[in-house]
């Protein structure tokens, strides 16, 4: 992956870090990290009723543009938790505090200080989907 991949709007590339500041981020680490643990989890089978157990309030932050973690499963864990509410930021991947860090940290200090930012949304067990309110 590039770091194309990271942003929706590729003029924002530059607002990037290196990803590889530390000895544990370089790739040939990385991606050893990645093999040993993205596969125990992908083994978890979580059950939706536990998931509907989370009682605590939970602020999804989504992009609509997400390449890596599609913008559906944002939704989908917005609609799982029921106490979720899902901010959509539109045109941004999966780094959304690049493409919109006034809507993705002002919503976040909001979160933070109580209240579900006035942008979020509920997504409700019969909405199903996948709107992103993003039309291409």
């Amino acid at each position: 992956m590039t770091k194309f991949g990271l942003v929706g709007d590729p003029k924002n590339v530059d607002k990037l870090r290196s990803p590889c500041h530390l000895s544990n981020e370089w790739p040939v680490n990385l991606y050893r990290h990645f093999a040993s643990h993205f596969v125990s989890v992908q083994k978890l089978e979580i059950a939706k009723d536990e998931v509907s157990k989370v009682e605590v309030p939970v602020l999804t932050i989504h992009g609509t543009k997400d390449r890596n973690a599609a913008y559906g499963s944002g939704r989908e864990w917005a609609r799982l938790l029921p106490n979720a509410m899902l901010l959509t930021v539109p045109n941004a991947a999966h780094f959304p505090w690049i493409d919109d860090p006034q809507l993705v940290f002002g919503s976040i200090k909001e979160f933070l200080s109580g209240r579900f930012p006035s942008t979020a949304q509920k997504v409700h067990a019969d909405d199903r989907s996948s709107k992103s309110g993003d039309q291409e």
